[in-house]
């Protein structure tokens, strides 16, 4: 028998660097499995110091990629590209298996119900995460979706603030999930479809 992994303590850096590698892995697998064999990454060479101000540079290394939220395989994607390790909804921790990966992968999650004390706790626990990866104390970036819910994918709502309180560097991205029969997007497919549905989409990563 193996040796059983207590997903509620501390993981060593160098089972977490293994936990990582495996986990990118297991994304794109189940990318592939779904339909989605191809992610087209498309970088985009953008001056933000017009809103950043004139100290803003390129180049920073990054603590955290955003991106906006659509789909159940957007933080699937981030994972297949960065490992990332994610801020979800708490549900998402019950969900079978899924919630179990989610856990392994040393999601954050956020009650949205919690009272100020709790919500200043993952607060903290995301500004630590954010930091121990521009200090590259891990190769495990936080992902987070700043509209802080899914989209139907042709706007952007307003930004949660949780992503920004540590004022470090991010990387923006936006995910696009094209089809020629429907939109992959929550509001437009039942989930009961959307096992025999996800064909012939490409995913559009612009960082």
């Amino acid at each position: 028998m193996g040796k059983k992994v207590d997903i509620s303590k501390p993981i060593s850096s160098d089972f977490r660097t293994k936990i990582n590698a495996v986990y990118k892995n297991f994304c794109q697998l189940a990318l592939y499995i779904c339909g989605i064999y191809h992610i087209n990454v498309i970088k985009v060479d953008y001056d933000y110091s017009k809103y950043l101000g004139k100290n803003y540079d390129k180049n920073a290394w990054e603590s955290t990629v955003l991106s906006n939220h659509t789909s159940v395989f957007d933080p699937i994607i981030l994972g297949a590209l960065y490992g990332a390790r994610m801020v979800s909804k708490d549900g998402l921790k019950t969900v079978p298996f899924i919630g179990w990966c989610a856990s392994l992968n040393e999601t954050i999650y956020v009650d949205r119900g919690s009272d100020a004390k709790t919500k200043e706790k993952i607060i903290d626990t995301i500004w630590q995460a954010q930091q121990d990866y521009f200090d590259n104390k891990t190769t495990k970036p936080l992902g987070i979706f700043p509209e802080g819910t899914t989209t139907n994918g042709t706007c952007l709502l307003k930004f949660k603030h949780g992503a920004f309180i540590s004022k470090l560097p991010v990387k923006p991205h936006v995910i696009k999930l094209t089809s020629k029969y429907y939109s992959p997007a929550y509001d437009c497919v039942r989930f009961i479809e959307w096992p025999v549905s996800y064909t012939h989409l490409r995913a559009h990563e612009t960082p």
